[in-house]
């Protein structure tokens, strides 16, 4: 890997550090339960222009600047982004999730689904907490749609600028049909 792929790596992790950082102070200051999760909206935006060889290795890389800033375990976040990485690559072969409905509808699913995950590796904690004291735990799902709601629009509107950021360049791949159509 050349030393420009490098540097796209870091910066790539710097930029996922920010925002991640800017959602947890969205999260306390102003929106509340209806903030977004802007790392999740990084990996979408990404997720169709990073080479599918490159998808789990930034999925993996979102994950451990998420781990950082949050309480959540950070095997949870590992193994929750590269389902959502593995899933995504897949996905990506029949659809085209540079599309705005897609990009969407990827945000909010891939939300639901890290929400849900977190919110049973969270009752699994607690429980084994309780259990340990002699006192039982009562499970109980949270409501995630909220945040779900809030990404998925957030998706949609930042997505586009999510992916130009400075010095990530060197991670998009060209697409293919261009390539073909600049052919001479």
């Amino acid at each position: 890997m050349s030393r420009v792929g490098w540097v796209a790596w870091v910066l790539l992790a710097v930029w996922s550090a920010w925002l991640h950082a800017l959602q947890g102070v969205l999260g306390h200051v102003a929106t509340g339960a209806w903030t977004p999760d802007l790392g999740l909206c990084l990996f979408v935006a990404l997720a169709p222009r990073v080479a599918a060889a490159d998808l789990p290795r930034a999925a993996l890389l979102l994950a451990l600047t998420r781990a950082t800033f949050s309480v959540d375990p950070p095997v949870a976040i590992g193994a929750a982004y590269l389902a959502a990485g593995l899933a995504t690559g897949s996905l990506r072969t029949v659809l085209d999730l540079r599309s705005a409905p897609f990009r969407t509808a990827l945000a909010l699913v891939l939300s639901v689904a890290l929400s849900a995950w977190l919110g049973l590796a969270h009752d699994v904690r607690v429980a084994d907490a309780l259990q340990f004291a002699g006192q039982s735990a009562a499970w109980g799902g949270r409501g995630a749609w909220s945040v779900a709601l809030a990404t998925g629009a957030a998706a949609l509107v930042l997505a586009p600028l999510l992916a130009r950021l400075p010095g990530l360049s060197p991670l998009l791949q060209r697409r293919e049909w261009h390539i073909v159509a600049s052919y001479p």
